[in-house]
Formats: structure tokens, sequence, C-alpha cells
């Protein structure tokens, strides 16, 4: 390990400034939050109607799995991790009607890494289909315009040449929801349009960098099924 230039010599005082220095810092984003606390959520439109319910896409008695795979080729991993958990007819039967809630955030190319890849959508999509699969919708709730970060990402046309129909939001997609004993999310906009008659959804999140938390996972992913507020 190459030492830190910055951290040599740090005596005492300077450490303790420093922690004193983070400390206000930590309690100056508490009181922020805080202040800016908002425990009612959005105000409901008159036309949105009563709260929507989800139902519950988990597969009963499976149990929770986890597959790691490395390697260079995507399709060739994702073929294998979907074979190590028993194949991709494990979660999708004939006649399903599939939901991929991809990242599609921001209007950039593959190459990036800050979308989901249009190789695995593209694959998942026809895998979906080889097993039996009514149908397969592609959505996201993107932090830019959808139309742009769909086209950019490349997700729109892998989606498309393998079959799958991509779901732009709109603002009449979105239905409020609220979550039993929840104190944030409480009649929140969510896009529910895509979900209806949809009885899977798989969840296809690639693993980012994040400025708060290290790194950015699958439930992050989640996050872009809500309207609302983004921050």
């Amino acid at each position: 390990m190459i030492p830190d230039p910055g951290n040599e010599g740090l005596d005492r005082r300077q450490f303790l400034a420093r922690t004193v220095k983070a400390g206000a810092a930590v309690a100056a984003a508490s009181a922020a939050g805080f202040w800016f606390y908002d425990s009612k959520g959005p105000s409901r439109a008159e036309d949105e109607g009563q709260d929507i319910r989800l139902p519950d896409f988990s597969i009963k008695d499976l149990g929770p799995k986890m597959s790691v795979v490395r390697g260079q080729d995507r399709v060739a991993t994702l073929r294998l991790a979907f074979k190590s958990l028993g194949g991709i007819n494990t979660f999708i039967k004939k006649g399903d009607r599939v939901l991929l809630k991809v990242n599609a955030a921001f209007a950039t190319p593959p190459m990036l890494s800050a979308t989901t890849h249009p190789q695995l959508v593209a694959e998942l999509t026809r895998l979906c289909y080889d097993t039996g699969a009514e149908s397969v919708v592609v959505t996201d709730n993107p932090i830019n315009d959808p139309q742009s970060c769909f086209a950019l990402s490349g997700i729109a046309e892998a989606s498309r040449s393998a079959g799958a129909r991509v779901f732009l939001p709109a603002k009449d997609a979105f239905k409020p929801l609220t979550i039993t004993k929840a104190k944030l999310i409480r009649n929140w906009p969510v896009l529910y349009e895509p979900l209806k008659g949809i009885n899977k959804v798989i969840g296809m999140a690639p693993v980012k960098d994040h400025h708060r938390s290290g790194a950015s996972l699958t439930m992050k992913n989640w996050y872009g099924l809500l309207g609302g507020r983004r921050n």
C-alpha cells in the first residue's frame, strides 16, 4: 500500500479539528433533512382516485437465492447465472406477462455503465420468450428525458429487437400508492400503468458508484418506479 502523503504527520490537534468539522457537516445535513422533511408526501390531485394496491410478485416457496458469475461475456454470464439458479424456467413460466425494470436514468451510452446494458436487456427478453412468456415490457422513470435516455442508452432498440414493448412514462401513467405503516411513501405517485396485467417483475440494476452509500445496487433500482420529487 502506498501511504497517503496528506495524512503524514497528522497530530492530535489536527485530528480533533478534522473530527469537529466532519461532525459539524453531519449535523448540518441532519438539520437540513429535518427541516425539509415532509411527513405527508405529495398532495393528491382530485382525478387520481384511490390508492392503488400492488400484488405480491414474489415466487412462493422459492426462497432467497444468489448467483455470482465472473466473466467478460455479458450474455454468457447471464445465462450461466440463471443456470446455476435452476434455469430461467424456475422464475418464468409459460403465459407469464413479464416486466423488466431497467435502469435508464441517464441519456448516456452503454460504455459509461450508468444504465442497464442493452445486451443484457435483449438477452433476458429472449430468455423469457424462449421459456414461453406471453409478453415482455421494459420500463423505467428516468431522471432525464425518457425518450432520450432509452434511445442513447441503447435499451429501446435492444428491447424492441428482442420483441419487448418499451413503455415510456407519462403523467397519466402514475397512481398514488401508500405502503402500510410507512412514514415516507404515503400518497406517493408510482409508475403503475406498465404494471397492469403483469404477473412477474424482474429488476435489472447495474452496480454503480454512489456519492452517499459508496455503491447503488438492486434496491436503488426500484426507486425508478417512483414519481414526484426525485431528491
